[in-house]
């Protein structure tokens, strides 16, 4: 009798052990199988995603992005408001700036151009600096009572200028927006800022700000000029116009900055110290329109 009942018990724990296993083993698969499909629904999801101004870039796309193709990149800069056309010739790092900034665009303005604003001076050539600017609406800090833009300038030297000082950016604005805040960076790409070497040098909180870039840091990198500004909203819809210049310093004896003067036209000028000279660039101007209350 006793011979018995030992031999069910080790029979018993042996199927016991059996069971055990296998419901690890069943365990396991499910979890593998979980696992696959998850990654699988994250591959579809990053295959389907759409670039529109209705539905944005999630911020997790933004490196992948980055890796696409010139003409990728385009598609989506004109999901954002830019023209085909305008977008074929940004460079291609601003480009990428400037989608990741994922923003839909409201007004903008490119050149490569310049103009004689002062016969004693000399333009820059039109070959040599780009310059981009666009407005965007800041959707996070508009609210009930006021409206938010964000404003961001891009500048590149295209070929490097043979006098390399300390140059000038400046931004002027209409409509009695006040300023919020402002940056000045010097960048490789949307990723590796060189250094906030953009120096506030005069601002009129209602009407404009410059700030002094030291291109003697690289070449090759571009200047990234960003600013909020806002308004109390406004019973009927009203345009702003936005201008943005840059001026480049060309021979210096004195050390002296340039200077920038701003009017709620909006207008720049610039001038410098009389033992120093400077190049000027076109002005970029934007227009856009913001919706009464």
């Amino acid at each position: 009798m006793f011979e018995y009942l030992t031999r069910d018990l080790a029979m018993h724990k042996k199927y016991a052990e059996l069971e055990c296993a296998i419901m690890k083993k069943v365990i396991s698969m499910f979890l593998v199988m979980a696992l696959m499909l998850s990654m699988g629904i994250g591959a579809l999801a990053a295959s389907a995603t759409q670039y529109s101004s209705a539905a944005l870039m999630p911020p997790q796309d933004v490196p992948h992005l980055l890796q696409k193709s010139t003409q990728e990149k385009i598609d989506c800069a004109v999901a954002l408001g830019i023209s085909e056309s305008d977008a074929k010739k940004i460079p291609e790092d601003i480009l990428g700036a400037i989608i990741t900034e994922n923003k839909a665009i409201e007004g903008y303005t490119s050149t490569f151009s310049t103009i004689i604003k002062n016969p004693k001076e000399r333009v820059i050539d039109p070959n040599n600096l780009f310059i981009f600017n666009s407005v965007s609406k800041n959707t996070s800090k508009s609210n009930a009572t006021e409206d938010y833009y964000d404003v961001v300038t891009y500048a590149k030297w295209l070929k490097d200028p043979v006098f390399r000082f300390r140059d000038c950016i400046a931004t002027a604005w209409s409509s009695d927006f006040s300023l919020y805040t402002d940056s000045c960076l010097y960048s490789k790409d949307a990723y590796q800022t060189i250094s906030s070497y953009g120096i506030r040098s005069m601002v009129a909180p209602n009407v404009g700000v410059a700030h002094i870039v030291d291109i003697t840091v690289g070449s090759g990198n571009y200047i990234k000029q960003q600013l909020t500004i806002f308004r109390t909203k406004q019973a009927s819809a009203y345009n702003v116009n936005v201008v943005t210049s840059y001026a480049h310093k060309t021979i210096s004896i004195s050390g002296v900055d340039i200077t920038a003067r701003v009017s709620a036209q909006p207008s720049i000028g610039f001038s410098i110290g009389t033992a120093a000279t400077f190049e000027e660039g076109s002005p970029c101007y934007s227009k856009f329109t913001v919706s009464g209350r």
